[in-house]
């Protein structure tokens, strides 16, 4: 076993970027496709991916004059008493969880096993994220091992946890699929970063259903197209971004030369991402046709496959980086005024555009309403990380990739899904966690 999980846990720490070219290559020849044009597919897939990743960092490189004007008073303030140790860490806790390498191939054989008998449509290949699914089991672990109870049947019943959350990321993936593809043109795929899926979407859905009853909000809920409509070459996405990027600078109050500087990068990484996720959706399109090919040979009817991907593959929606740029000063204020909160969201700054994707997503593209669904979600998550952050310490020290200082509470981005605050809600119901 403990050779299994060196293996898994070496061929992951590759990351998701040099890792997705092998699994769609691989995933290409499976369903027929020719090597090279399946390792044509795969390499377009890894720099499209790439290219996310170079132009998100470039992005909060530049911003972070901002983000830490943000941060500074909140790092300092004696109230802030739970560390965030940011989601990287969660996802090292998760891979160096033992049953991480049993969670990732049945996780896959359970995905193959659905679709064969039509309990989902949705084949999951984000595999960086099965994290998700393994931390959930993990957290399960450790509290049921707190609370006495043996290794074998801890590990039993984290294992069912964790292969429930695999099988709920498709089940939701299939529900979300339409207005996924409706909004970011991502024909073919899904989003499966179970996170996300469970979390903001139904928040997302009360949110909608309460704005709904606010008779004329659709005609002052805007979009990007619209604006561009009405303000002609004003409104392109390219200066937009150079607006929202200056009014940043300037409120956070930088010099001249770095206002300049962060507000073209703005408009850089506004025009940027929509062509990185373009040259991802190139590769990953004959991935997604062959699927449905291989699929109804092997059926024998036209079954409708969607390929389950990271959220990434929306954070280039000019609605999403709109939003989340004005949303981080909100995240600041929140954390300041919300009485109780003692959790001051660091590393959450710089994931807010994955949010915003979603919320641009359940919105149909309109900003206002992005923007309320992402200052309802930011309430939510400061104050489910305040009620989860006893059990992310259990994990963190457990897992042994953070050692918590005895007085000391953690907590990160990411860690609030539903699924873990149901798990928390219950260990707490019982007197554990």
């Amino acid at each position: 076993m403990e050779t299994i999980t060196n293996f898994v846990q070496e061929f992951l720490s590759i990351g998701a970027v040099s890792m997705l070219p092998i699994f769609i290559t691989i995933m290409g020849l499976v369903f027929g496709i020719k090597f090279f044009k399946a390792l044509k597919n795969g390499l377009l897939v890894g720099i499209g991916f790439q290219g996310i990743t170079l132009v998100i960092t470039f992005l909060m490189t530049t911003l972070t004059p901002v983000l830490q004007f943000f941060g500074s008073s909140g790092s300092e303030a004696t109230n802030f008493s739970i560390v965030d140790v940011g989601w990287a860490s969660l996802a090292g806790a998760a891979w160096a969880f033992p049953l991480a390498a049993i969670v990732l191939p049945l996780g896959f054989l359970l995905n193959f096993f659905l679709i064969r008998i039509k309990a989902t449509k949705t084949l999951n290949v984000d595999v960086w994220n099965y994290w998700h699914f393994i931390f959930s089991g993990a957290m399960v672990y450790y509290i049921l091992v707190q609370a006495g109870a043996s290794t074998a049947v801890a590990g039993g019943v984290a294992l069912v946890v964790a292969l429930f959350c695999s099988y709920l990321a498709c089940w939701i993936g299939d529900k979300i699929a339409p207005a996924w593809q409706k909004q970011f043109g991502l024909e073919g795929t899904t989003c499966t970063t179970i996170y996300y899926t469970t979390t903001y979407v139904p928040i997302n859905w009360l949110v909608n259903k309460l704005l709904n009853l606010i008779p004329g909000i659709d005609k002052i809920d805007i979009d990007p197209k619209t604006i561009q409509n009405k303000l002609g070459p004003i409104g392109e996405p390219a200066i937009i971004g150079l607006f929202v990027g200056l009014l940043m600078a300037i409120i956070s109050r930088q010099p001249f030369v770095s206002v300049i500087q962060i507000g073209v990068s703005v408009a850089v990484a506004i025009v940027l991402l929509p062509r990185m996720v373009s040259l991802l959706m190139e590769g990953m399109s004959p991935i997604s046709v062959a699927a449905q090919e291989f699929m109804a040979k092997r059926i024998g009817d036209d079954r409708e496959i969607f390929i389950g991907m990271d959220v990434a593959l929306g954070i280039g929606d000019p609605t999403a980086i709109t939003a989340s740029l004005l949303l981080i000063p909100i995240t600041v204020g929140l954390a300041f005024v919300l009485p109780g909160n003692h959790f001051f969201p660091t590393a959450t700054l710089g994931a807010i555009i994955y949010i915003t994707a979603i919320g641009a997503m359940s919105s149909g593209g309109k900003l206002l309403r992005t923007l309320i669904m992402g200052v309802a979600f930011i309430i939510y998550h400061l104050y489910a990380l305040n009620f989860l952050a006893p059990i992310c310490t259990l994990v963190m020290n457990g897992s042994g990739v953070v050692n918590v200082a005895e007085g000391t509470q953690t907590a990160a981005f990411a860690l609030e899904s539903t699924v873990n605050l149901l798990i928390g809600a219950i260990a707490k119901l019982f007197g554990a966690g």
